[in-house]
């Protein structure tokens, strides 16, 4: 699978403790349309989920380990006006919660394609938001969009070391 940096949302980036936060960068949809705003604004927002499937693949680069009895770890998509703190958030798309204290190196979080507008439409900018209850003591994730989708169990190698 090859993957773009330009929609690479988290190359490695650590996961947070108790709450709700964005992970990594966020993608600015609106630079990929057309000149649809009278003022001159370009791009126009992009009819997400139509045409060719684009997939969101979320997956542990590191392991990860919860501390305590109370945990869960979820990721979302979501898509907001604010590129900041994206308080406006629409939810997308949601993982199930792999409900054990430790999610290994290579899992597959979240491998989907981004579903049609529909009701909820895209705003401006989409990103990934964590859901973390509990404490983690390892764990860091990777999430990006691809055209090619995960097919098969893949093996996650560190950082300069091509496997063989």
């Amino acid at each position: 699978m090859i993957t773009d940096k330009l929609v690479t949302f988290a190359e490695g980036v650590a996961a947070g403790n108790t709450g709700t936060r964005i992970v990594g960068d966020v993608v600015d949809i609106k630079s990929l349309g057309a000149d649809t705003n009278a003022g001159g604004d370009a791009g126009g927002l992009r009819d997400v989920g139509a045409g060719q499937p684009v997939y969101l693949e979320v997956s542990v680069d590191e392991a990860f380990a919860f501390s305590g009895t109370d945990f869960n770890y979820t990721v979302k998509l979501v898509s907001s006006s604010d590129s900041s703190d994206m308080t406006d958030a629409v939810v997308h798309m949601v993982s199930s919660d792999p409900n054990t204290s430790t999610i290994a190196a290579g899992t597959v979080l979240l491998s989907a394609a981004l579903p049609a507008e529909g009701a909820s439409a895209y705003k401006q900018y989409i990103g990934i938001q964590e859901v973390v209850v509990g404490t983690t003591t390892t764990g860091k994730i990777n999430a990006h969009l691809t055209l090619d989708p995960r097919t098969a169990p893949t093996k996650v190698y560190p950082d300069n070391d091509a496997g063989f």
